[in-house]
């Protein structure tokens, strides 16, 4: 079998280690690995999105002392030796009014160079509604990059008997074409990613970790496919979902760095067990943004129109006048400012609270007291379910598709009656079947191992030479 690997960025660990991995593992049953390896070509990658020289010769330096551990008939191809070869045959699209609509561009059937290069920008910025204005310059380096290089990938694919691709991740700007260029020549590709823990890694064929239905699928596979009896599949779920609850743990895996500021017996103080109350868990929008259609929410334009909907349909309607809602922001927006969250910010009714995203009101106490939880996709839906909570969906999931759960509404106004009915939990299966998934997927490493925090291959720490090693130190303490 003829595989390919695109290397030119993944230098850091333990995704070095990953991909020298799965390399390894391809060359024990004789399979020919080849690999497109950068010199400097590309005007752009993610590591080093300002093309700084020192970056690129310590890449490459690393890169070169890392392969040498490899044994086996593995073939290394520049990507300066193709590259110059493309000829665009028409100039693409370098200006655009918005997010929207740099997002929509594609280049071909294929390749949805928009939604890769926003995807990248709204990450980066922690911005849905990023003003592309200021980075305009920017866009058209990574347009040019990303089309030139899906094309020679294209062409190399054309000219090389490959049967399959790897890439790690596949969203951003320079992996994104060589999954799309694959795509478009019919190959098989396959991306790749750490696993549960730094000691596994898992590999997503023809998908990304970010398509909800693969993964949904996956998800599922992995619960059925165990040989553990019911019960040891669910206390391993369990054990996911009460690890999260945990502000300190001595596993530093399953420890809810969310809950470091949080109280575990404050609610918000205006509570009144007496009425009805909602707890509505927002998701960092930017993250729903950046990754593709799929994502899209059916019902609302964003969060904000959801609320603010919301907020008009319970005003003054005698159904909801014993209801309270309760916002929760999520932690991981205390120190994001944006349009879509000073929107979320603004809200105003007699029967909202808006608990900021550094308040000490405990997450999971406010789950456990509510009456019914609504999320727009956040894990605290799913967890709802697993104490037992009615649950409703807003937006899209992981957990989406999986049995039971949540309820999922298709419209406004079905969310709204959701609301005024007597609601109970829904069947548990999915929300077990999702914990144990994120206990347990993943392949464990072979060659590639980590103690005390440093990551080996081979029993070999990954440098590059001494040279560039002392240089990066350098940067680093001038940094601090």
């Amino acid at each position: 079998m003829k595989v390919l690997f695109f290397t030119p960025t993944n230098i850091y660990s333990n995704l070095a280690e990953i991909e020298l991995e799965l390399m390894q593992r391809h060359l024990d049953v004789n399979d020919e690995v080849n690999t497109i390896v950068c010199n400097g070509n590309l005007k752009f990658c993610e590591i080093n999105p300002n093309h700084k020289l020192i970056q690129c010769l310590y890449c490459q330096s690393k890169r070169k002392k890392s392969f040498i551990h490899l044994t086996g008939n593995i073939h290394i191809h520049n990507l300066d030796d193709y590259y110059p070869l493309v000829r665009i045959s028409k100039d693409p699209k370098i200006k655009f009014n918005n997010i929207s609509e740099l997002k929509d561009y594609k280049w071909d059937n294929y390749f949805d160079v928009g939604y890769s290069i926003g995807s990248y920008l709204i990450s980066e910025k922690r911005d849905p509604n990023l003003d592309i204005k200021p980075y305009e310059a920017a866009i058209e380096t990574l347009i040019k990059t990303s089309i030139h290089l899906y094309e020679a990938t294209r062409l190399f694919l054309q000219m090389n008997k490959i049967e399959k691709v790897y890439v790690w991740n596949g969203r951003m700007p320079t992996m994104r074409p060589i999954i799309r260029a694959a795509t478009a020549e019919k190959i098989n590709f396959a991306t790749y990613n750490v696993g549960h823990n730094v000691n596994h890694f898992e590999t997503f064929d023809n998908a990304l970790i970010h398509d909800l239905t693969p993964t949904a699928n996956k998800i599922i596979n992995y619960w059925w496919a165990s040989s553990l009896t019911p019960e040891n599949k669910n206390h391993i779920a369990s054990d996911f979902y009460i690890s999260r609850t945990l502000k300190k743990n001595t596993n530093t895996e399953s420890r809810n760095r969310f809950l470091e500021f949080q109280d575990e017996e404050k609610l918000p103080g205006n509570w009144d067990d007496s009425k009805i109350n909602v707890a509505i868990f927002n998701s960092s929008e930017d993250e729903l943004a950046s990754i593709s259609d799929e994502w899209k929410n059916s019902i609302y334009k964003d969060q904000f129109d959801g609320l603010n909907q919301l907020l008009n349909s319970i005003e003054n309607n005698d159904a909801f006048k014993h209801y309270h809602f309760y916002l929760r922001i999520h932690p991981n927006l205390v120190d994001v400012d944006n349009s879509d969250l000073r929107n979320q910010l603004s809200l105003i009714s007699s029967q909202l609270t808006i608990i900021p995203a550094n308040s000490k009101v405990s997450t999971y106490l406010l789950i456990e007291k509510c009456n019914v939880v609504v999320s727009f996709g956040s894990t605290a839906g799913i967890e709802a379910v697993f104490m037992n909570k009615p649950s409703i969906l807003l937006g899209n999931s992981f957990y989406k598709n999986l049995p039971g759960g949540t309820y999922q509404p298709k419209s406004h106004d079905e969310f709204v009656q959701l609301l005024a009915s007597n609601l109970a939990p829904l069947d548990k299966t999915g929300a077990m079947m999702y914990g144990h998934f994120w206990k347990v997927f993943g392949t464990p490493l072979k060659y590639a191992t980590i103690e005390n925090g440093m990551y080996y291959f081979k029993n070999k720490i990954l440098r590059a030479h001494p040279f560039y090693e002392f240089l990066k130190f350098v940067k680093s303490m001038i940094k601090k």
